[in-house]
């Protein structure tokens, strides 16, 4: 249970839920979803491609199919190549958001000018309607 919710943490500062938003920023975000495809894929390579068991608490009787270093292997794999779909979607969703983030920052700015209406003082507005020559 402890590791769920430690997963579900996890997933929540990378790409958030409804409710909540992540707190970092996105270069940071991408620091930690790559921090941990590095992780997985250097585990995944050691269980995949070692030649010895790591875990001989497993050799028992319960090993009819298969061996525990065929086991341990196939672990690897699913662990070096199964984080790979869940990876791609929370990358995709993270640079969606950090898009939409700067894109709506840009568009207010952008508003913000356009709306400006010359004050009494008689100053032009931000934007002019005319481009002017210097």
């Amino acid at each position: 249970m402890l590791y769920l919710g430690g997963g579900i943490l996890f997933w929540l500062q990378l790409i958030g839920s409804r409710p909540w938003s992540p707190a970092s920023s996105p270069l940071r975000r991408a620091a930690l979803l790559t921090g941990t495809v590095a992780a997985d894929t250097v585990l995944g390579m050691v269980l995949t491609f070692g030649a010895s068991v790591v875990y001989p608490g497993y050799t028992n009787q319960w090993h009819q199919v298969m061996t525990v270093l065929d086991d341990q292997q196939l672990s690897g794999a699913i662990l070096w190549m199964g984080i790979l779909p869940a990876v791609i979607v929370a990358a995709v969703a993270m640079l969606n958001q950090w898009l939409n983030d700067e894109d709506s920052a840009a568009l207010s700015t952008g508003l913000d000018r356009l709306l400006a209406q010359p004050d009494q003082g008689g100053r032009p507005p931000a934007w002019p309607s005319r481009p002017r020559f210097r």
